[in-house]
């Protein structure tokens, strides 16, 4: 009888000091800091580039149009404007000019568009061409020519008959 006592206080006692020793999933802890957007197995995470880039681009949101311009406080131009997004972003060198951005970098089906292209349109500037960054979800972010970064949809009407085409150059 005194055994009946005993037993639950002595399992009672072995599952409260029992440890589970099954080997614990280890995850590295990921620094967005260092990764090299370059790179085929970059980490695929449109959010987290779409945040570098709205990030960055946030010192324009009043930034008056002014073609040839480099300043975000005196006015900047559209090249000018995804040139310093791409170098405080992604310490990526564009081209200064929509003429250059457009030859480089990597041909982009507007089907496959990812977050980080350029995306160009006709325009009625001297060189015929606007160019802004693709977030996600059909929308791009560009400086416009009424002034300040805005994000707009490739798909109303006045960007949908302006589209050319887009490079990738993340």
């Amino acid at each position: 009888m005194r055994w009946q006592f005993f037993l639950p206080l002595v399992l009672l006692f072995v599952a409260c000091s029992y440890e589970n020793n099954t080997p614990k999933a280890e995850y590295p802890i990921l620094n967005k800091e260092f990764i090299d957007y370059r790179k085929d197995n970059y980490l695929d995470d449109k959010y987290i580039l779409q945040e570098k880039i709205l990030k960055a681009a946030k010192k324009y949101k009043y930034t008056p149009y002014r073609l040839g311009g480099v300043s975000h406080i005196k006015g900047t131009d559209c090249s000018a404007f995804t040139q310093s997004v791409f170098k405080e972003a992604f310490n990526i060198n564009l081209a200064r000019t929509t003429t250059f951005q457009k030859k480089g970098g990597k041909f982009v089906k507007q089907v496959n568009l990812k977050t980080g292209d350029l995306v160009f349109f006709k325009s009625t500037g001297p060189n015929g061409l606007h160019v802004g960054i693709y977030l996600n979800n059909h929308r791009f972010i560009h400086l416009s020519t009424h002034g300040g970064a805005r994000v707009q949809n490739l798909y109303t009407p006045y960007w949908a008959k302006r589209y050319l085409f887009a490079r990738r150059y993340l």
